[in-house]
């Protein structure tokens, strides 16, 4: 059912393959179906929500959308830290991804200090 993780990671799933597809509307519609059953299914602290967010935010730097990619990714690296802890792979790759998007925005000083 509507109920099942399975369904809403599938909707993220979804999301990712129309990205590549550079279908990013789309991918954006399969974003948010994902991301509000999984804040039913799971609830707002997940570390599922945190890896959508993650993948959200790959989109909109794609996009170009940087200060968007890095609410999603500030988000992802509080649940992340928090559910996790800061030693985790997630959280470590949060802190990449964080990286990324500021070095995107010229900010090279930011980036070093979260990579």
């Amino acid at each position: 059912g509507w109920d099942d993780p399975e369904v809403a990671l599938g909707y993220g799933n979804m999301a990712l393959f129309s990205h590549g597809l550079q279908h990013n509307r789309r991918a954006l519609n399969y974003v948010q179906r994902a991301e509000y059953l999984l804040h039913l299914i799971c609830g707002p602290n997940h570390p599922d929500v945190a890896a959508l967010y993650i993948n959200t935010a790959v989109i909109h730097l794609d996009l170009g959308h940087v200060k968007t990619a890095l609410r999603y990714l500030h988000r992802a690296l509080q649940i992340n830290e928090t559910v996790l802890g800061p030693e985790h792979l997630s959280t470590a790759t949060t802190y990449h991804a964080t990286a990324v998007a500021l070095s995107m925005m010229g900010a090279a000083p930011l980036a070093s200090k979260n990579e």
